[in-house]
């Protein structure tokens, strides 16, 4: 099993409804969604896979985590571009914040603690592999 970081910018993609995915998660003990992974096609059903909100405001970090529950595929792009395919993965969420409302794992404690300063966590491409140093046990990373 690998542990993938999945990306969203609000700067280029608003998550209207995110209030209701995280309702349909605290109310059946799961949600799931299809995620665009970037070039990535190697995530595999049952990788642990980490949500990090980027862009151009705050807060910044890891909202959401969860497991692939498919393999990669292709399906029209989520820009809505005509004729342009994007590469998604399922992704089951266990745990799902709103940053706007919530406290997440922000960008600063990710860049200076030691551990997890390892990881280049501004990748511009959703679908980066996390780095196995830095992963604790078989589905967390680790910052001690």
């Amino acid at each position: 099993m690998k542990t993938h970081l999945l990306s969203w910018n609000p700067d280029k993609w608003n998550w209207t409804d995110i209030e209701k995915s995280i309702q349909e998660l605290n109310e059946t003990g799961g949600f799931q969604d299809s995620w665009s992974c970037g070039t990535n096609k190697s995530i595999e059903p049952d990788d642990r896979l980490f949500l990090i909100r980027l862009g151009g405001k705050e807060p910044k970090g890891i909202c959401a985590s969860g497991y692939a529950v498919s393999d990669v595929y292709q399906d029209d792009h989520w820009s809505g571009e005509p004729d342009k395919k994007a590469n998604y993965v399922r992704f089951e969420y266990d745990v799902l914040l709103n940053p706007e409302k919530e406290e997440i794992l922000s960008m600063d404690y990710l860049k200076t603690n030691e551990k997890l300063a390892e990881q280049h966590w501004s990748a511009q491409n959703s679908g980066i592999q996390i780095r196995p140093s830095i992963i604790c046990g078989e589905s967390f990373i680790c910052g001690e």
